[in-house]
């Protein structure tokens, strides 16, 4: 029955006693605007000063996806991970729970477009849920050189994906025969 309840809620910061920091949403499939740590600000715990996060809480349906857009600034390193319900990440060995930046591919201008689902929608930069309904979204930006911009976030069907990956996937074949 323990296990039951774990799986059915996520433990948000605010939910056990403490203000959730600014950067982090409570808002589900929405994510805090970035900002640097300041623990006189958070309410102590752990951070670092020279990064600048952003998070919130994902929650898709069996037949969903999450897509956020935005614009990957410049510095030392940035990623993006999904935790589960319990603030762990699935194993990483086996699938992709997490991107950085040289994993991550980016348009010209660094610009990314981020599919969150619980399976392959055969897109590039797709992070594997697992699963699991219900979970965090988690951005860390080391040392930016510019300010992060706020992370896009919008539910569409995993079809529209998907489909929208096969058309791509054509287009590209048949210019390819040109």
């Amino acid at each position: 029955m323990i296990g039951i309840k774990f799986q059915q809620r996520q433990v948000l910061p605010q939910q056990q006693g403490r203000a959730l920091p600014s950067w982090f949403s409570s808002v589900p499939n929405t994510l805090g605007a970035p900002a640097d740590w300041a623990a006189s600000q958070q309410g102590g715990g752990w951070g670092a000063v020279d990064v600048a996060y952003s998070a919130g809480p994902y929650e898709l349906g069996p037949d969903e996806a999450l897509v956020m857009e935005g614009r990957l600034p410049r510095g030392v390193f940035s990623n993006v991970l999904l935790w589960n319900e319990m603030g762990h990440t699935e194993d990483y060995r086996t699938r992709t729970v997490s991107l950085n930046a040289r994993q991550l591919q980016l348009d010209a201008d660094r610009r990314f477009r981020i599919v969150v689902a619980h399976r392959d929608p055969g897109v590039a930069n797709w992070l594997d849920t697992a699963g699991r309904a219900r979970g965090t979204i988690y951005w860390r930006h080391m040392l930016p050189a510019e300010p992060p911009e706020a992370v896009g976030c919008r539910v569409v069907s995993f079809d529209a994906i998907a489909r929208g990956a096969a058309a791509h996937s054509r287009t590209h074949s048949q210019k390819g025969t040109d």
